[in-house]
């Protein structure tokens, strides 16, 4: 009998073990209860003139480098097949990509 009160006692124990271990300090504190339509986390830190600039400098770029107003091909030339092009040459070229 007493070993099965020992096997008792260490399965409470490693039980309590891993019910301690599973609290974390990063899980401590955070929003269980949630309102809907409201944001109950941290409030964002702001930003910094300097990486403001920065963004604002990234996205000058990157909209150059795109050309506004263009397709999204970036002023690349366009590959595909003119309209005009018969309906018969679309389907034999279909047909010799398809590897059969």
């Amino acid at each position: 009998m007493k070993t099965g009160k020992l096997i008792v006692t260490i399965a409470c124990l490693v039980a309590v073990g891993a019910l301690l271990g599973a609290c974390r300090e990063d899980e401590q504190g955070r929003v269980l209860l949630f309102k809907k339509g409201v944001y109950l986390g941290k409030a964002d830190t702001p930003i910094t003139e300097e990486a403001r600039r920065n963004i604002r400098a990234r996205v000058l770029r990157q909209s150059a480098a795109r050309g506004f107003g263009q397709s999204a091909g970036g002023g690349l030339p366009d590959v595909r097949p003119p309209a005009s092009t018969p309906l018969d040459a679309l389907r034999e070229r279909a047909r010799r990509q398809s590897g059969n």
